[in-house]
């Protein structure tokens, strides 16, 4: 039953009391508003407890919600100690990437060193002069004599008779 069904019920029975005065214990109006009384505060806590069993069902128990606070506190510890671990971890990491530092530093001092003690003894090292050779050919031969006295390369191919283009090869080979 709605409360609009028994809101009519009442209306009904006021309605039909034609005797239009004040009720009596004894009277039938009295009674049916006794019982629509009734009714509705049965309605009511019918539908308070329904209520509080829809708002029940959704929670947990107290035992549910002990167990669940535990197995948070559990979580909570672990996560406790596993940051405890990554910290430790992260503090060695560094520590050895420091000393890895270290000893690449000391690796590139070394190495500066060395190269600069092998570019000191290349330049005490003298340098064997190399003595122009004399060429087996007796045209070669000339050629350089003429040329170390300072004649121009167009002179020396008509003293010799040759072709220009010989003898600034001849010259240009000499210097390789």
């Amino acid at each position: 039953m709605t409360p609009e069904f028994l809101y009519r019920i009442a209306n009904l029975l006021v309605l039909t009391d034609t005797t239009l005065q004040p009720p009596t214990a004894d009277s039938p109006f009295a009674t049916y508003l006794l019982i629509l009384g009734l009714l509705l505060i049965n309605l009511w806590l019918f539908m308070r407890l329904r209520s509080r069993r829809h708002r029940k069902a959704g929670k947990a128990t107290s035992q549910e919600r002990i167990e669940r606070n535990k197995q948070l506190g559990g979580m909570r510890t672990d996560l406790e100690e596993l940051m405890v671990e990554i910290e430790q971890m992260a503090k060695r990491l560094g520590a050895q990437l420091d000393a890895k530092a270290i000893q690449l530093e000391h690796l590139i001092e070394d190495a500066d060193k060395k190269i600069g003690q092998a570019r000191q003894s290349n330049a005490t090292i003298a340098r064997p002069q190399q003595q122009p050779s004399q060429p087996s050919d007796p045209l070669a031969r000339s050629v350089y004599e003429l040329a170390d006295q300072g004649v121009e390369p167009t002179d020396i191919a008509q003293k010799l008779d040759e072709h220009i283009g010989k003898v600034e090869l001849i010259l240009a080979l000499r210097g390789s």
